[in-house]
This record gives structure tokens, C-alpha cells and sequence, in this order.
């Protein structure tokens, strides 16, 4: 009997512990290359990572898949950021130049470009592109040629 309960408290304390939330960094010859939360042996949480011990991409994970806002460097500079869901990218993704500049902006469903593309120079809206499942299915090139098209549509959010 002495031994069965031992086996249950041994076994529940190994239980218990496994599914607690703990913080991991890993390395290699040295230096960083990643750093986040697990728990049940899966990744969750915010989590870094980095080449050569620089800043490659950070963000959000939900058992073991990309999910909320992530950004991704080179250089230390941004040059991508924004939404996943399930490992997919969903919504604005805004991509940026060597000067962190925005560059462009695309809607994402389900990792396919579907709805606008907005292509800036020098922070401003320079041309307007409209995607279906990644195939374009329209294209303007200025604001005002957007705008003549599409007279109800605000484009108050896209400009920003």
C-alpha cells in the first residue's frame, strides 16, 4: 500500500509539473537563439528570436502556432509586422524599408492576399492594387484614381 501511494504522488507530481508554465532560452555555440514560455511541451506566449545573437522576430504563440502580432527584423530594423492566426498570416501586414519607411501595406486571409495592397513613396499613397486569393483583380495608381472609383469608400484607415 506504502508503494501505491508513493506511485500517485510521484506520478500526479510529474503531471502537475509537466503542464506548468515555464520559461526557456536556448542557445547556440553561446549565443542566443531563442527565448520564450512553454507549457504541455508546446510554445505559448511571447517569444524572441535571434541570429548570431541580434533580434530576427518576435511574438505571440498559442499552443505551438503563431497567433497576434509579430514582428520580424533585419538588421534591427522592422521589416514586416502583423497579425497570424493559427500560423496564417490574417489582416494589414505593413512592410518596411532599410530606413523604416512604410512601404507597403496588404490585407492577408488565410496566408492569401485578399483585399488591398497600398504601395507608398516616401510615406505617402502612391498606388492602390485590390487582391482576391492572390490573383489582382484591380489596380489604380493614385489615391484620387482610388477614390474616383470607389466614392463611398473611406480611406481614412488604409492611410495610416
Amino acid at each position: 500500500m506504502k508503494y501505491l501511494v508513493l506511485i500517485l504522488i510521484t506520478c500526479s507530481s510529474f503531471f502537475f509539473n509537466s503542464s506548468k508554465k515555464h520559461y526557456v532560452k536556448d542557445y547556440h555555440n553561446g549565443k542566443i537563439v531563442s527565448e520564450g514560455w512553454m507549457q504541455n511541451d508546446e510554445k505559448t506566449g511571447y517569444w524572441k528570436y535571434y541570429d548570431k545573437g541580434v533580434l530576427t522576430s518576435q511574438g505571440h504563440y498559442l499552443k505551438n502556432h503563431k497567433n497576434g502580432y509579430w514582428h520580424f527584423y533585419k538588421n534591427e530594423i522592422v521589416k514586416e509586422e502583423g497579425y497570424f492566426k493559427n500560423d496564417n498570416r490574417q489582416s494589414w501586414w505593413t512592410f518596411h524599408n532599410y530606413k523604416s519607411y512604410k512601404t507597403v501595406k496588404k490585407q492577408y486571409v488565410n496566408n492569401l492576399i485578399s483585399g488591398y495592397v497600398l504601395y507608398y513613396r516616401r510615406s505617402t499613397l502612391s498606388k492602390v492594387e485590390e487582391y482576391e486569393s492572390n490573383s489582382k483583380i484591380g489596380e489604380w495608381t493614385s489615391y484620387w484614381s482610388f477614390k474616383s472609383a470607389h466614392p463611398d469608400f473611406s480611406l481614412n484607415e488604409l492611410r495610416k
